[in-house]
């Protein structure tokens, strides 16, 4: 499991997707991907253990351009409500920066490059993962995602159910559908298929 971002809490109210690190101190915390640090006993002690001479801003909330911190529900409810939806809102941005999308547009590979193409998504290499719409084939790995167009592949006489197929005879890093999302997971990633790839990929990393 790839995390996408650390909550530094005490309370399980905010594992609000599974792809989120609940972290106890500041030494648990992932200092590569964004933090929340929630209470402001939690905030003094972060501060104080990774940056020398500073105080959590009462209004501001922002340690640095990666680490946020708010008031637990108990301290004030409304701002932590408000905090927690910003913070949702930087880490979609944070992934949508950080994940690297190319369409690949079967259309203009030579007859060579389409036939690389297919085999390479016959030899089910590595941890690559493939997440499958009506439409789309997206080939994710670690932070890159492919697009391919189903539709153009069948334009050109390839058929798509002959390119799953034999994929899913190579590798089980295959998925056709949203279930290894919750209802909560999906809302979060906006249902954005790029998106939904990719996490499939850091599921299985």
């Amino acid at each position: 499991m790839k995390y996408i971002a650390n909550i530094v809490t005490k309370s399980n109210a905010y594992k609000f997707n599974n792809f989120i690190k609940i972290c106890k101190n500041y030494f648990e915390v992932d200092k590569t991907i964004p933090t929340l640090i929630v209470g402001v006993e939690n905030a003094n002690i972060f501060v104080s253990e990774g940056y020398d001479n500073k105080r959590p801003d009462y209004v501001f909330r922002q340690i640095d351009n990666n680490v946020f911190w708010t008031f637990s529900t108990m301290e004030k409810r409304s701002d932590n409500e408000h905090d927690v939806e910003k913070f949702k809102k930087h880490i979609i941005k944070e992934l949508k920066t950080k994940i690297n999308y190319t369409f690949l547009n079967v259309l203009t590979f030579s007859k060579t490059r389409m036939k690389d193409f297919v085999s390479f998504l016959k030899s089910g290499k590595g941890n690559i993962c493939y997440y499958v719409t009506d439409t789309m084939l997206y080939i994710a790995f670690d932070d890159k995602v492919w697009g391919v167009s189903l539709d153009d592949c069948e334009y050109i006489g390839v058929k798509k159910d002959k390119i799953i197929n034999k994929i899913k005879k190579v590798t089980d890093n295959i998925i056709s559908d949203k279930r290894f999302l919750t209802e909560n997971d999906k809302n979060f990633f906006q249902n954005d298929d790029i998106l939904m790839a990719a996490m499939f990929s850091y599921a299985r990393s």
